[in-house]
């Protein structure tokens, strides 16, 4: 049995701080673009938001992604499975026309990509709105399942997502074990202290 991890990009292997200002959220009821800590519209109290395709374009500009830098530790976690032999694909919400910049950025932080997947949204440009419309959990599924049937078989596989995305990591927890990025990186990296007092200490 093999080890796949299915990665997210942003948010997850890369610190968009940068761009952050340009990803907007709208509450679905009254349209209003603030929530609080909660994550519930200060207006109305829904707490049902959706992102303009504008908006994630914006914030997936091409000449805007390379210049993100990685989680540090997610640099440590990915050198080390791959080192015991896992495997990875990526499966992200960036657009067609980000695949060149994207390919880069992903070999110069984390080493050759070779053998693995990078699944984006479809679209030859950036004004087709329509790639943008359909969920990153939909998304995200039908590009994983494809992914399925062309190189592996459940139950012969053990696969791993890291996700920034409560919804899609709901999904993903369907096929495998989940990790919410960008936070689990620490623990993931953490090294494992053994007290054997505690051990046998009944």
């Amino acid at each position: 049995m093999s080890t796949v991890l299915i990665l997210d990009i942003d948010r997850t292997l890369a610190d968009p701080s940068h761009r952050e200002h340009l990803l907007k959220e709208y509450c679905n009821v009254c349209g209003c673009g603030t929530s609080n800590n909660a994550g519930e519209c200060i207006n109305c109290g829904s707490v049902g938001f959706h992102i303009p395709a504008k908006s994630w374009l914006d914030f997936t500009d091409p000449s805007l992604l390379e210049y993100d830098t990685p989680y540090s530790d997610s640099v440590v976690f990915v050198n080390k499975a791959r080192s015991c032999g896992a495997e990875m694909h990526f499966i992200t919400g960036r657009c067609e026309p980000a695949r060149e910049v994207t390919e880069r950025w992903l070999t110069k932080w984390f080493g050759p990509i070779e053998g693995c997947d990078l699944l984006m949204r479809g679209g030859d440009s950036f004004s087709d709105q329509k790639i943008v419309h359909a969920p990153a959990s939909v998304h995200k599924e039908q590009k994983f399942l494809d992914l399925i049937r062309r190189k592996y078989h459940f139950g012969y596989n053990f696969f791993m997502f890291f996700d920034d995305d409560i919804h899609v990591l709901n999904m993903y927890s369907k096929y495998g074990v989940v990790f919410y990025a960008p936070t689990c990186w620490s623990y993931m990296t953490a090294p494992v202290s053994m007290n054997p007092e505690r051990l046998y200490n009944r």
